[in-house]
């Protein structure tokens, strides 16, 4: 199509251009993947010229010649119905996805709320491929300068896929012998064109290969709300490993954690007298640390066997009950004092299994598993380890599905549409609903969209409502149920806004605080961290942002212990020595100290 943009031109008038001095002729040449703009004429005119229309005539045939030379051409195998097959068990193909398109229905191809891939990509060109063995097939884009993804489908048609793995230049497949599967490679961004290589190949996997390994070594202590403290001095390991294939690509990716106890533990109450004295739980072996201890019991971690173990703690440890655990990947315990202790599990893989993840809560005493959320693909997240509320997140191509759980037991599922940029970040209202929100990444500022709150039982409480004062920059306080909190930073302070979760979102307090590092949820209350020169201090408020008393920031490292009991941790380095200091308090008194040498 082409259209004329006349500048200062009076109307045609039988080929006469009346008063005009001068008229540019532009002609832009349109499709559905580009514009190209063509200068035909700059000409002055003076009054009373003619102009005849076969002139514009002319100059439009020209337009058209010199269009069909810069006419940008859209490779074969843009569209997911032109999608060009390959075949056998090894090849490389080729193309180009400079004037590539995402066509309507396209899937959201490279999303991860972990990795920072955020959006659908673009500039996406199709292949589709049978696999000829059940074997692992790796899929890379070697020889292709631009960063680009690869995204292994299964599925009919365009608005029915299901992405099966994705990865940055390289994607390992698990294939099917006789399942046709649909390659997609996809700019990371607009800038992702060129000439694009595929290649594909069964794998041939390397031995694991050690990457970084990290050793430290120091004192561990676990506080109990009553002021007691077990402690240990350990030696941790932290080191990861992978595997490749055959041309340099890593196809498998494990972390691993080893703790060596160099002392027994050792048990002080709370007036600083020594009930057990540096000993060895029995059964505990060398690889042991504290899980959970609450003055009375004590749980460890027996690492070589692959358990915990509880102890009755008198002037000795006796063993009172075990359990097995079964560790995959990295395990972390979450909730490690009170009645019972939580532990948190996960091991890596490639988009969308990226991440596999579970929950499992024990008594402290280890008399019984108490609920558990088995180790699958998705990302689990703990909303309240009291209320046992936790979710597990999984991206099926179009949505994002978040289901919620109680105590492991399913509370309510919800399917989220992808965004074209950014990511989904969402928290509950306790019963099953969700309250979600796009978050993008905008000039180093989070960029939030307004929220909108579906019920349990799927209906919309209300759509994109923008909070009242919250403007786009906030982070979100996880998690009371009732109150949503949002954090804005602004430099070394921060303004903070309660608002009641209900239909109208209504705003029910607001703070301001200095030296703001983070915050979260303890019980019914919030607390603020404060961070100044490497010292800490914090600020409690209630639900409606009320003070209600503080820490001041000084010297040594803060934690929440349980039922309003916190600890401060000062280690001081010296000559051959370091030497720990432990202050355990709430909020009218101190209840206990603590001083160790190593």
């Amino acid at each position: 199509m082409f259209q004329a943009n006349r500048k200062k031109v009076g109307k045609w008038e039988g080929g006469k251009v009346g008063k005009c001095k001068f008229a540019n002729y532009i002609f832009f040449v349109y499709n559905s993947r580009s514009a190209r703009v063509i200068m035909l004429q700059n000409v002055n005119y003076k009054k009373g010229n003619k102009m005849k229309k076969n002139t514009v005539l002319i100059a439009m045939a020209i337009a058209l010649v010199m269009a069909s030379s810069t006419y940008s051409v859209a490779p074969a195998n843009d569209m997911f119905a032109n999608r060009i097959i390959i075949n056998g068990a090894s090849g490389t193909t080729n193309g180009n996805n400079s004037d590539a398109t995402l066509e309507p229905g396209e899937p959201c191809h490279i999303y991860s709320s972990i990795f920072g891939y955020e959006g659908y990509g673009s500039n996406s060109i199709w292949w589709t491929w049978t696999a000829p063995s059940t074997a692992t097939y790796d899929f890379d884009t070697r020889g292709t300068s631009s960063n680009v993804f690869v995204c292994v489908y299964t599925g009919d048609s365009l608005t029915n896929l299901t992405k099966i793995v994705y990865n940055l230049r390289h994607a390992p497949l698990h294939a099917t012998n006789g399942i046709t599967y649909h390659i997609a490679v996809v700019g990371m961004d607009v800038t992702s064109t060129g000439q694009v290589f595929l290649n594909y190949y069964e794998e041939q996997t390397s031995p694991w290969i050690t990457e970084m390994a990290t050793t430290n070594s120091g004192l561990l202590a676990i506080a109990a709300p009553n002021g007691s403290l077990a402690s240990l001095y350990i030696k941790v390991v932290v080191y990861a490993e992978t595997r490749t294939n055959q041309f340099g690509y890593m196809v498998e990716m494990r972390y691993n954690i080893e703790f060596y106890s160099q002392t027994g533990i050792t048990v002080t109450d709370r007036k600083g007298n020594v009930i057990v004295n540096n000993a060895t739980p029995p059964g505990a072996g060398t690889q042991y640390i504290p899980m959970a201890f609450n003055g009375k019991t004590l749980t460890v971690y027996d690492q070589l066997n692959s358990r915990l173990i509880s102890y009755k703690v008198k002037n000795e440890f006796v063993l009172l009950n075990e359990q097995p655990l079964t560790i995959e990947g990295i395990f972390e315990p979450i909730l490690r004092s009170g009645s019972e202790i939580l532990i948190y599990q996960f091991q890596l893989g490639f988009p969308p299994n990226y991440i596999s993840s579970g929950l499992t809560a024990f008594d402290i005493k280890l008399k019984k598993e108490k609920w558990a959320l088995p180790v699958q693909p998705g990302i689990v997240s703990i909303h309240s380890s009291k209320k046992g509320i936790s979710s597990r997140e999984t991206e099926r191509t179009y949505n994002l599905n978040i289901h919620f759980f109680k105590k492991g037991n399913s509370l309510a599922k919800h399917n989220v549409g992808l965004p074209p940029r950014g990511r989904i970040e969402y928290c509950t209202d306790g019963k099953g609903g969700i309250l979600y929100w796009t978050r993008k990444h905008d000039s180093w500022d989070y960029i939030n969209s307004p929220l909108s709150y579906i019920s349990k039982k799927g209906k919309t409480v209300f759509n994109n409502k923008t909070l009242t004062d919250s403007g786009v920059m906030w982070e979100h306080v996880e998690d009371s149920m009732k109150n949503f909190v949002t954090v804005v930073p602004n430099g070394a302070s921060a303004t903070l806004r309660s608002y009641k979760v209900n239909k109208e979102m209504e705003k029910i307090g607001e703070a301001n605080v200095n030296n703001y590092r983070d915050s979260k949820f303890i019980g019914k209350e919030i607390m603020i961290k404060q961070s100044l020169s490497g010292q800490e201090g914090f600020i409690i408020y209630n639900s409606r942002l009320k003070k209600k008393w503080a820490e001041s920031i000084a010297p040594g490292n803060l934690q929440y212990l349980d039922k309003g009991v916190f600890m401060r941790e000062v280690i001081t380095p010296g000559a051959g020595e370091t030497n720990y200091h432990f202050k355990i308090f709430n909020k009218t008194k101190t209840l206990a100290e603590h001083d160790f040498t190593y």
